[in-house]
């Protein structure tokens, strides 16, 4: 996701802040100052987001 991409972007980093806050990692005002930061860069066009992932199959060799 590149600068253009403000609305996504935008989604993504609450749903980071709230996921982090729900489980405990940050303090709710941690969590405020970073989205804030965040947000900032977003809104001036310094933001990009990179979101990855890994599929991955694991089957039994044998049979117990």
């Amino acid at each position: 996701m590149g600068p253009d991409d403000f609305d996504f972007q935008a989604e993504v980093l609450d749903g980071w802040a709230s996921a982090a806050h729900e489980v405990g990692a940050l303090s709710f005002a941690d969590t405020t100052a970073w989205l804030t930061r965040r947000r900032g860069a977003v809104a001036a066009g310094l933001s990009s987001l990179s979101v990855g992932h890994v599929d991955f199959f694991a089957m039994p060799s044998a049979t117990r």
